[in-house]
């Protein structure tokens, strides 16, 4: 089976979501351009230490030119376009800048100035963020079964919305993401072809994966039919396995 790369590093965490909401609106009869921005803060474990940086997804009806960002703390960040889409542009913060505690970029109101393609509409909307500083998930227990495949089950993020579980191969793709648990479920069994979710590809026994706990926080504002692109916060935890063991 041919490996897909286009979930590649934390963009796998929202960008699909996204790609299902606005992916197929690129429609150039629409009359109206409306458009929408997201400050999502990302806490990862980076040399040991739990850290977060702020990552920033523009999105539109149809085609976008240029997207910038503008943080409470008067810091701009121009965004870039997601692989070929015309639709979505995106930044995300290389591990450099991660740092303990509250992101530098600060809380409050993140301004979004986003330009359609060819210029003729231009659209500002702001995104107001809190940061709840939600922990990394902790996985008390995993074990294997041929029958089963791997059972994984982690300790509840206070404060969490959600959670959704990964497995990527040894190069960061993905090969499966799991349907989205509510906050009361946390344990999943991976079971090729069986477990609720996505499937890319098959997991080999005796090859080394990572198992990404993503624990999530929705904006306060967020309603049941817009949550998927009004995400406040990211909390993910790797793990590396070999499966089969």
């Amino acid at each position: 089976m041919k490996k897909h790369n286009y979930f590649k590093g934390l963009t796998l965490l929202i960008i699909s979501s996204l790609i299902f909401v606005f992916g197929s609106c690129n429609d150039e009869d629409n009359d109206e351009y409306t458009a929408d921005g997201d400050a999502v803060f990302i806490k990862k474990r980076i040399n040991g230490k739990a850290k977060t940086s702020t990552n920033y997804y523009a999105y539109s009806s149809y085609g976008i030119s240029s997207a910038k960002a503008t943080t409470p703390n008067n810091n701009i960040f121009e965004l870039e376009k997601y692989n070929d889409s015309k639709t979505i542009f995106l930044y995300e913060a290389p591990d450099s800048v991660y740092e303990e505690g509250t992101p530098e970029e600060g809380t409050g109101t993140f301004s979004f100035n986003i330009i359609s393609e060819g210029g003729s509409d231009s659209i500002v909307v702001e995104d107001q963020q809190e940061f709840d500083d939600i922990a990394l998930a902790e996985i008390d227990s995993m074990s294997y079964r041929e029958s089963t495949g791997y059972y994984v089950g982690w300790d509840s993020i206070s404060g969490a919305d959600s959670y959704i579980l990964y497995l990527l191969d040894s190069d960061k793709n993905i090969v499966f993401a799991g349907d989205e648990l509510t906050p009361s479920n946390s344990e999943i069994n991976l079971l090729y072809d069986k477990t609720s979710g996505t499937w890319i590809e098959k997991p080999e026994n005796g090859k080394s994966y990572t198992i990404r706990v993503s624990g999530r926080v929705y904006d306060s504002d967020a309603t049941t039919t817009n949550y998927m692109y009004n995400i406040q916060e990211i909390s993910i935890r790797d793990t590396i396995i070999i499966w089969g063991q």
